[in-house]
Parts: C-alpha cells; structure tokens; sequence
C-alpha cells in the first residue's frame, strides 16, 4: 500500500485539527524542505524518524544482462534515508 501526500495530509487533520487546506500545504512544505536543504549538500535529521543525506556514488564497470557487454557508468549522486534507531524497531 502506498499513501499520497492527500492521504498523509488527511491523517494530520485527524491528529492535529487543522483544516486539510492547511496540512496539504505543511506536508508539501515539509518535503520541499527537505529536498532543498539535501541538493544544497546538508544533511536533514528527522527526530525518531531517520536522516537524509546525499552520497557519491563513484564510476564502475557494470554488464548489460541483455548482452553481456561491458559497459562504463557514469558517477552519480544518490539521495539516502538511513532510518533512526527508533524507527528500525518497527514491527
């Protein structure tokens, strides 16, 4: 199952009280945050939740299954969510 950002801002209008207007925004808020403090190279750390970051990903040699030619990829950056010690222990 899979949620969107309308049903994220439904269930904080049932927990917090505000109209869905208002938790549409703040959720898209939160997430436009975050995207634009990890491109700009910092860390984001979400209390009992987990920390986005940004890694190098080096060049490497990889194998196309189709052919099984060799082929070079190119270095890339990679967006990366460690969860938090709180939320690992999710069951």
């Amino acid at each position: 199952m899979s949620i969107n950002v309308k049903d994220l801002a439904d269930a904080i209008v049932e927990k917090c009280g505000v109209t869905k207007v208002k938790a549409i925004e703040g959720a898209e808020a939160l997430f436009a945050s975050i995207i634009t403090q990890v491109t700009a190279g910092n860390k984001v750390f979400v209390s009992d939740f987990g920390e986005f970051s940004i890694i190098n990903k080096p060049a490497r040699k990889a194998r196309n299954p189709k052919t099984g030619e060799t082929v070079q990829v190119e270095a890339y950056k990679k967006m990366q969510f460690k969860p938090a010690k709180a939320f690992r222990k999710i069951k």
